[in-house]
């Protein structure tokens, strides 16, 4: 299943669908080395990082698993 096919869970704090993958920005290592994850833009909140895309999507999409509750900013 690609990316393009993958679906983003709402967020788990908040209800908000304002959520998106992002990416470190301070990782600088090769494209395949970049740790991703969602994140909650209403929130804050941010889900389990991977390296892989899918995997972070998965992750995030899975009950309250290692969820970091943040804060708008």
């Amino acid at each position: 299943r690609g990316v393009n096919q993958m679906y983003i869970n709402k967020c788990p704090f908040c209800g908000s669908r304002n959520v998106d993958l992002e990416r470190d920005p301070d990782d600088i290592n090769e494209p395949e080395n970049i740790w991703r994850f969602v994140v909650c833009h209403d929130c804050g909140a941010k889900g389990p990082s991977s390296t892989d895309v899918i995997e972070a999507i998965e992750l995030w999409n899975r009950p309250y698993s290692n969820y970091m509750k943040g804060e708008k900013q």
